[in-house]
């Protein structure tokens, strides 16, 4: 066992006496399996997405839903939080570090994207992707529902953390909104390792590979471009403001008859599994 700050840890290296978030030395060396690169040749495309304007994207979003926050632990303070917004509590309670975001949906799938270290020029930029359906408390779905692909439009978001142990005063922002219309989506699932890139030479650099699973029987895999890429692109480099992508089609798309399917996860880089209503 290791001991910390006169505690005593039951993790290695004390993993679990770590208050303060990551360290600067990682506590468990796995750059070798995150440096490999998977897939060299694999690019975003920019005939996969369409870059739309906020008037266009509304359709996709979430609707107005303000949020009241009470926060505080001897001293107590209410805040309104509305859609987009975050709350940081370090502002609030010295002792605590972390974030609320109001995203204004009903959230079913959320994961960090994992990058290279070999390749990452900004270690503490942490790129969150967000999924469910549009509504929250007003709208209600059936998990096993099917909703016809164009019958029910939907985005994933991006969200942009720095999440530094020392940079309290950054809040994460809505970096990338991608619009589709393949209903509520139930999971979502980054590949683990190798497909990150910062730069290209052909396509979009891109931020890693997608797995989703769609309410309209299908699970697609999506090459999500680099936010940072897709603004030097269009010109767009206000990081304050989101930028909206729609998808025009996945790079794979995988359906087994009628069948609905509820989850998916990968095995290594190469392969993805999915999970069925009837089991199989």
């Amino acid at each position: 066992m290791a001991k910390k700050r006169g505690l005593i840890s039951a993790l290695p290296f004390g993993a679990d006496l770590e208050i303060r978030g990551p360290p600067e030395n990682k506590l468990f060396q796995l750059d070798h399996i995150y440096n490999r690169n998977e897939y060299p040749t694999v690019h975003a495309l920019a005939d996969e997405w369409t870059i739309v304007n906020e008037s266009e994207a509304t359709s996709y979003l979430p609707g107005p839903n303000t949020r009241k926050i009470t926060i505080g632990i001897k001293e107590q303070e209410t805040a309104e939080l509305p859609v987009g917004a975050t709350l940081n509590l370090y502002k609030h309670m010295q002792s605590k570090r972390g974030f609320v975001l109001n995203l204004g949906c009903s959230v079913l799938g959320l994961e960090f994207a994992p990058k290279r270290p070999e390749v990452d020029t900004s270690p503490h930029t942490q790129y969150l992707a967000i999924s469910g359906f549009r509504g929250a408390e007003g709208e209600h779905h059936l998990y096993n529902e099917v909703y016809p692909e164009g019958t029910y439009k939907n985005s994933i978001s991006i969200w942009r953390c720095e999440l530094s142990i020392e940079n309290t005063e950054t809040d994460p922002v809505l970096d990338l909104c991608l619009l589709h219309d393949y209903g509520p989506v139930k999971e979502l699932k980054w590949c683990p390792y190798g497909a990150y890139d910062e730069s290209s030479e052909e396509g979009w650099p891109k931020l890693g590979l997608l797995a989703i699973v769609c309410s309209d029987n299908s699970v697609r895999v999506l090459v999500v471009p680099h936010p940072r890429a897709v603004r030097e692109s269009i010109g767009e480099m206000d990081s304050s403001k989101v930028v909206y992508i729609k998808i025009s089609k996945a790079r794979q798309t995988f359906r087994l008859n009628n069948m609905i399917p509820m989850t998916t996860n990968w095995g290594g880089s190469d392969k993805l599994t999915c999970g069925y209503t009837n089991g199989r």
